[in-house]
């Protein structure tokens, strides 16, 4: 049975989505750490050096209709609780677009605001984010990975205090059958080539330590984008997040 969620807190619940999730590519800003506890150098040796990885982040973070500038993708998104495959999407739908508007340059919509909520500058061994619900907050994270990379782990101040967000690849997967994804209940379907496993935890930083609230697990496929996540969110418990594609 589908939960109707109030207006008010739907509004509060998708804000810290946005701050949250984003965490795979974006989301809140400073500290980022170049060599972070997967022990992989991700620093780039200074100025001007490229930071090489197997994997472009760019090509599974964003659709291939974003190669051009004027290209556009758009979505709705369910939540799901992980208990019982329930519906637990706001009362007021949720669409994600996102569009490139220059050569280096994508913004990224949802449809419960009439402002952008960030725009990513694609740079030659980064990618900078503005999130803009966040007072314009911004933060590099490294666009070029390898499987065991901790690509971005980086702090944001937040209407509930300070935020770390700490993302790492976990695996590179040949195939991915999404119908297998969300156990007995069968909520999303297609199989996808080529995807990328991103596990991204987020906490409150409390005397220089990072007390974890949400531990997310992101599946990306090249040229397409988002395809689910699924672990554990602050306010929600465990839940499936996927895009209706």
């Amino acid at each position: 049975m589908k939960e109707h969620v109030p207006f008010f807190f739907s509004k509060f619940l998708f804000s810290l989505t946005v701050i949250f999730l984003s965490a795979c590519g974006g989301g809140g800003g400073g500290n980022s750490d170049t060599n972070g506890d997967s022990g992989i150098d991700n620093s780039g040796g200074g100025s001007g050096d490229v930071t090489f990885g197997e994997y472009d982040l760019t090509t599974y973070l964003f659709h291939q209709n974003l190669d051009l500038v004027g290209g556009k993708i758009s979505y709705p998104v369910k939540l799901y609780s992980k208990g019982d495959g329930g519906d637990i999407s706001p009362s007021i739908e949720t669409v994600e677009e996102y569009e490139k508007t220059s050569e280096d340059t994508v913004v990224f919509h949802v449809s419960t605001s009439s402002e952008p909520e960030n725009t990513f500058l694609i740079k030659d061994t980064t990618v900078q984010e503005t999130v803009h619900v966040l007072d314009n907050q911004t933060r590099d994270f490294q666009r070029f990975v390898e499987v065991g990379t901790k690509y971005m782990d980086a702090d944001a101040i937040t209407a509930i205090g300070t935020q770390n967000a700490s993302c790492t690849l976990i695996e590179h997967l040949d195939s991915f059958d999404l119908s297998t994804a969300t156990g007995d209940y069968n909520l999303a379907s297609g199989v996808y080539d080529d995807v990328l496993h991103v596990q991204c935890i987020t906490g409150f930083v409390t005397n220089a330590t990072v007390v974890p609230h949400t531990d997310i697990h992101h599946y990306f496929a090249k040229d397409v984008g988002l395809i689910l996540n699924e672990g554990v969110m602050i306010l929600l418990g465990e839940i499936y997040i996927i895009p209706q594609r």
